[in-house]
């Protein structure tokens, strides 16, 4: 059985961890499968592991634990493709076998990998450009050496991965390359696009991300991190959903029809954002009433043209159970 393959993204320095292994150790002393020079993180700070489809993650001894999805972590965590994995002060984003991941994994060299700051020159070095380096390398020492024909005989695996020391400035040098390249009004706006996503992702705003993420695409549709990330705000809001009908439709059974209420009506509010302009179109309206007064939210949800959101039945079942809580609620009010 192949081993789990997984990727650590850190997007603000341009970081891509490939990895496959049983366990993979991170920390900052040199002997960690996974080397970060960071102050903030402890010499041997956590563990990775495959459990099942998921990636598990648990201290190795850490002054600070870790954080997932912004929540302080000490015990072992599952890991889901999307989640935000805050190791010191360095955020990683988490793929596991979501098609993004090469079936050329990065097998891990010597002394670990080491990664950390916002040089470039410590970055991770892909197998394929270690392969080219060392082949540049080879190139550059026969020209040093006065241009000898020669035939080199092949490198060994174990001599591509000690190529370190050359290939790392080659490396940065082509990571600046890639940087001062001339970007298009196009890419510019959908970075920026995607930056506004990733606030939203971040805030729990699930449908607001969607739709910015969608931006993004439409002026870049090469732009692989906003697919990534517009597939995980579509698996993150159903599963939003999902949980608010199923809490909601809990307290309904046990008698709780104003925590119901409160429940569906989070539902609906949530699925209103998928109406566009729905909440002007409702706005306007109360101005065009003899009182102008401004209907309650809740009846404002109760109106919602379900056809238009994205769970038609979802959302009718919502409304219906709100309805059947405020009618239970009036009958209590009575016998009282």
């Amino acid at each position: 059985m192949n081993p789990l393959r997984f990727e650590l993204r850190n997007k603000e320095q341009g970081l891509k961890i490939r990895l496959s292994g049983e366990f993979i150790r991170v920390g900052r002393a040199e002997d960690n499968t996974v080397v970060l020079n960071d102050p903030s993180v402890s010499r041997y700070h956590v563990n990775l592991y495959p459990k099942e489809s998921n990636l598990i993650v648990e201290d190795a001894g850490s002054k600070t634990g870790f954080f997932v999805n912004g929540v302080a972590q000490r015990a072992p965590t599952s890991l889901k493709s999307g989640d935000l994995l805050k190791i010191g002060t360095q955020t990683f984003s988490i793929f596991i076998d979501a098609g993004a991941i090469s079936e050329e994994a990065v097998g891990t060299p010597p002394g670990g990998v080491p990664i950390g700051g916002a040089s470039a020159e410590e970055g991770v070095v892909s197998r394929r450009r270690k392969i080219l380096y060392g082949a540049v390398a080879a190139f550059l020492i026969a020209l040093a050496l006065g241009g000898k024909q020669e035939e080199a005989p092949p490198l060994a695996r174990d001599d591509i991965l000690d190529a370190d020391s050359v290939s790392k400035a080659l490396d940065a040098r082509l990571l600046n390359a890639d940087s001062a390249r001339h970007k298009s009004r196009g890419e510019i706006e959908a970075e920026g696009k995607f930056q506004e996503g990733m606030r939203e992702y971040n805030n729990g705003n699930y449908v607001r991300a969607i739709g910015r993420f969608e931006e993004a695409l439409t002026q870049n549709p090469t732009m692989d991190s906003a697919t990534d990330y517009l597939q995980f705000s579509r698996a993150r809001l159903k599963s939003q959903i999902n949980d608010l009908m199923q809490d909601g439709q809990r307290s309904y059974a046990l008698l709780q029809y104003s925590r119901a209420r409160a429940q569906f009506a989070q539902v609906l509010s949530i699925m209103s954002e998928q109406i566009p302009g729905y909440w002007q179109q409702i706005a306007q309206k109360s101005l065009s009433t003899d009182d102008g007064r401004k209907p309650a939210q809740e009846d404002s949800l109760l109106d919602i043209p379900c056809e238009r959101t994205k769970e038609q039945a979802t959302c009718k079942l919502a409304v219906e159970l709100i309805k059947q809580s405020r009618q239970a609620l009036g009958e209590e009010d009575t016998i009282r």
